[in-house]
C-alpha cells in the first residue's frame, strides 16, 4: 500500500523566509497589529494565504488564556435589517487572530441576557461581545470588563460600553417632516406604542402643528392586525392622508391590501416606513423607507471591536449614525 504523503505544516519563518521579514514582524502581521503598515500586513497576509499557512489557535489560546472567539449575538434574525448586519459582522470580524460565533435568542421570553445562546457564549470566554440589539438597559455580570459593542441600539450615554446606535427619534422626525413637507397633515401612527420611534413620530406630529389620527392598535405585525387596520382605514377614509409604520414587511403587506381593497397609493394614501428593505423600489409602488446606514453600522461596529481587542482600556467610544430617506412612490 502506497504511503500517504504528509504535506509539511507551514510555519511562520517559512512565511518570513519567504517575505523578507524577521518573524516577529510575521507574527504581528497575522494578528493584524496597528503597529504595522497596512500594505505590510496585506502582504504578509497574502503570502500566508498562497502558502497554505493555518495558525494552531488552540496551542495559541493555551498559550494566551484567550479563546480567539468574539461573540455575535441578536435576539432574531426576522428581517433584513438584522440579518444584513450580522452577516456583515460575522464575515468582517473573522481574521488570522479571531473567529466569530454567532448566538441567537430566537424564541427566548425572558431577558436576553438570560438566553441560552448567551449562556453558551460565556462558557466558550469569547474574548469580546458584540450585540445586535435596539433595548439595553443592562449587562450581565461576566461581560464587565470584557470588550462589549453594542450595535443598533438606541444612544445612551449612560451604558458603559461602546456602542454604534441609532436614533429612532431622529428616524422619527425624518419621516413625519418628509409626509408634511409633501403635503400630509393628518397622519396615523402604526407603530408599536411603546417603542421610541413611535413616541418619536408623535411627539414632532405635535411639534409641526399637524394632527395626530389615533390608532386602535397597540401594534400591528403581519400576523395580527393588518385586517382590522385595513377596516378601520375604510371606515375612516379621508379623515387621514398618511399612514407612517414602524416596520417595512407590515407596510409592503399593506400595501398589498390596499390595493386589492382599491385604494390607490399615494394618490389617496401615502405610506411611509421606517427600516430599510432591499426589494422595497421593486414593489408594484416602491415604498418610501426610513433607512439604516447598514454598511457603515458594520464597518464602525468592527473597527471598534478591534480597537477594544488591541487597546482594552480607555475611555468608552459612542457613535451615533443617521437614517436617511429611501424615496419611493408611495409617498
Amino acid at each position: 500500500m502506497a504511503k500517504r504523503i504528509q504535506k509539511k505544516k507551514v510555519t511562520l519563518q517559512d512565511i518570513a523566509e519567504a517575505t523578507g521579514y524577521s518573524k516577529n514582524t510575521v507574527s504581528l502581521a497575522m494578528k493584524g497589529s496597528r503597529r504595522l503598515p497596512k500594505d505590510t500586513i496585506s502582504s504578509i497576509q497574502k503570502k500566508a494565504k498562497q502558502l497554505g499557512y493555518k495558525p494552531n489557535l488552540i496551542a495559541r489560546n493555551l498559550t494566551t488564556g484567550k479563546s480567539g472567539l468574539i461573540g455575535v449575538y441578536a435576539s432574531t434574525l426576522h428581517d433584513s435589517v438584522r440579518t444584513e448586519i450580522a452577516n456583515g459582522l460575522v464575515t468582517e470580524l473573522r481574521s488570522s487572530q479571531y473567529s466569530p460565533i454567532l448566538g441567537l435568542g430566537q424564541n427566548h421570553s425572558g431577558s436576553w441576557y438570560t438566553s441560552p445562546w448567551v449562556k453558551t457564549l460565556e462558557l466558550l470566554n469569547v474574548d469580546a461581545m458584540v450585540i445586535v440589539r435596539e433595548f439595553v438597559t443592562k449587562m450581565p455580570e461576566w461581560l464587565l470588563g470584557k470588550p462589549t459593542i453594542l450595535v443598533g441600539c438606541q444612544p445612551n450615554d449612560l451604558l458603559e460600553c461602546d456602542y454604534v446606535a441609532l436614533d429612532r427619534y431622529e428616524a422619527a422626525n425624518l419621516g413625519i417632516d418628509y409626509l408634511i413637507e409633501h403635503g400630509h397633515k393628518k397622519i396615523l401612527v402604526c407603530a408599536d406604542e411603546e417603542s421610541y420611534f413611535a413616541d418619536g413620530c408623535k411627539k414632532r406630529i405635535a411639534e409641526r402643528g399637524a394632527v395626530e389620527i389615533l390608532s386602535p392598535f397597540k401594534s400591528v405585525t403581519i400576523e395580527k392586525g393588518l385586517p382590522e387596520l385595513l377596516e378601520f382605514v375604510l371606515e375612516n377614509k379621508g379623515k387621514f392622508s398618511a399612514i407612517i409604520f414602524g416596520d417595512s414587511p407590515v407596510a409592503v403587506e399593506f400595501l398589498t391590501m390596499l390595493s386589492d381593497a382599491g385604494v390607490s397609493v399615494p394618490e389617496e394614501l401615502a405610506i411611509i416606513s421606517y427600516d430599510y428593505l432591499p426589494y422595497a423600489k421593486h414593489l408594484r409602488v416602491p415604498l418610501t423607507t426610513i433607512a439604516q446606514p447598514i454598511e457603515e453600522i458594520v464597518s464602525e461596529a468592527v473597527t471598534l471591536t478591534n480597537s477594544r481587542l488591541e487597546k482594552p482600556d480607555g475611555d468608552f467610544i459612542h457613535k451615533q449614525l443617521k437614517h436617511k430617506i429611501i424615496p419611493g412612490k408611495s409617498v
